[in-house]
């Protein structure tokens, strides 16, 4: 609630879903076409009251009058709210729903023909080509849509597909060029990990403001999300300090940058074959007590569709844990919420799916999980989640 506008959310896809629609496609050998919605913002209509100065060159005989705003503007608070709620009375109009286990997904559901993800005015539609022509069409005849082809740059992310392959690369090297060169690390020298090991700093009595900080952890966060699991472990330690902060941690965060200009051309693969059904899978791990602080732990989770990743976080856990046992406990509870989501995604997409299955090491924590998701011990050195909760050796 605020001046002139009450509610302001709207829904974005995720990049988890993204990168599962992206794989449902591929399986079906679908088109994966990208356009923009051109000035986006000025289509929906303002459900307040809300009034503004003239622009210049307007008014000159009547200078003491305003505008009441029957259109949103960029600008507004609510603009972003107003035009997804403008688009989402279109799709449906042309026979496509909005998926529960995502409100940035649209599918058309007889026999789910057709895939829509919706960022803000970026749109990927997926589906055999003369539906994607169609529903193209149709979109174009209510808004001025930008065509931009088979996708191969969305929200920063380089996308690579081989239809004829059924594979697909999710990379950010443009973007982890731009930030390298942002924070004067361009020619900086390599190294093999994102942070040493077992590298332990305190929050400072006083926070030190001049470096950008901030600002770098943020850039690096939108890494994370988007294509680098290998640094989420990182990441997530920085992002203790964005409150208190000096040249340590600064120092510590360009680590992170030495690394990424070593290894700028790492991204997520995904290959698909042909299988009736999908492999869900999810791998936890949990790092007992580990911060030096607050003692409390850290939660992994990397979860994969048939072996590609599509989702993973690396999160402190919000209450202090007993045991071993109840830091991989809370670690798995994790885990499995993710994938619960994932079910549910895929039962939306009628996405016929095997018996899901959460892996975990810790011996005591599988014997207290119970039905109906099969558990299965791995062996340290096999545990794929370690990478979400210990720095790389």
């Amino acid at each position: 609630m605020g001046i002139d506008y009450t509610e302001t959310y709207a829904p974005v896809v995720r990049f988890e879903t993204i990168r599962c629609a992206i794989l449902y496609a591929l399986q079906r050998g679908w088109d994966v076409m990208q356009f923009d919605v051109k000035t986006a913002f000025l289509y929906g209509d303002l459900e307040e009251e809300v009034y503004m100065e003239q622009p210049p060159g307007f008014g000159e005989d009547s200078p003491h009058f305003i505008c009441r705003l029957r259109k949103s503007l960029y600008g507004l608070k609510q603009s972003p709210r107003v035009w997804n709620k403008t688009l989402h009375k279109f799709l449906v109009k042309i026979g496509l729903e909005r998926l529960d286990s995502d409100n940035g997904l649209y599918v058309r559901k007889v026999q789910v023909t057709l895939l829509l993800t919706v960022y803000v005015d970026d749109l990927l539609l997926m589906g055999p080509s003369d539906v994607c022509a169609e529903v193209s069409q149709q979109l174009a005849t209510e808004y001025e849509l930008i065509a931009l082809g088979p996708v191969k740059y969305l929200l920063g992310v380089e996308i690579l597909i081989d239809r004829q392959r059924r594979h697909a690369i999710f990379c950010q090297r443009q973007y982890t060029r731009e930030v390298l060169k942002r924070f004067h690390m361009e020619g900086c020298n390599g190294v093999a990990t994102p942070e040493a090991l077992r590298a332990e700093v305190s929050k400072p009595s006083k926070c030190d403001s001049s470096p950008p900080y901030r600002e770098l952890v943020g850039a690096l966060q939108y890494l994370v999300s988007a294509s680098r699991p290998d640094i989420a472990h990182a990441v997530r330690h920085l992002s203790k300090y964005l409150s208190n902060y000096d040249h340590t941690h600064y120092a510590m965060a360009k680590r992170v940058l030495r690394y990424l200009a070593s290894t700028r051309d790492y991204g997520l693969v995904m290959e698909f074959t042909t299988a009736t059904e999908v492999q869900l899978v999810c791998y936890t791990d949990a790092d007992y007590a580990n911060d030096p602080d607050d003692r409390k732990s850290v939660s992994g989770f990397v979860t994969f569709v048939s072996g590609n990743l599509v989702s993973y976080g690396s999160r402190k856990q919000e209450i202090n844990a007993q045991s071993t046992t109840e830091a991989e406990y809370m670690a798995m509870n994790e885990g499995t919420r993710d994938l619960l989501w994932l079910t549910g995604l895929c039962e939306e997409l009628n996405w016929v799916f095997a018996r899901p299955e959460i892996r975990g090491d810790n011996k005591s924590c599988l014997y207290l999980t119970a039905k109906p998701l099969r558990t299965r011990h791995v062996g340290t050195k096999d545990m794929i989640a370690d990478i979400m909760t210990k720095p790389l050796p």
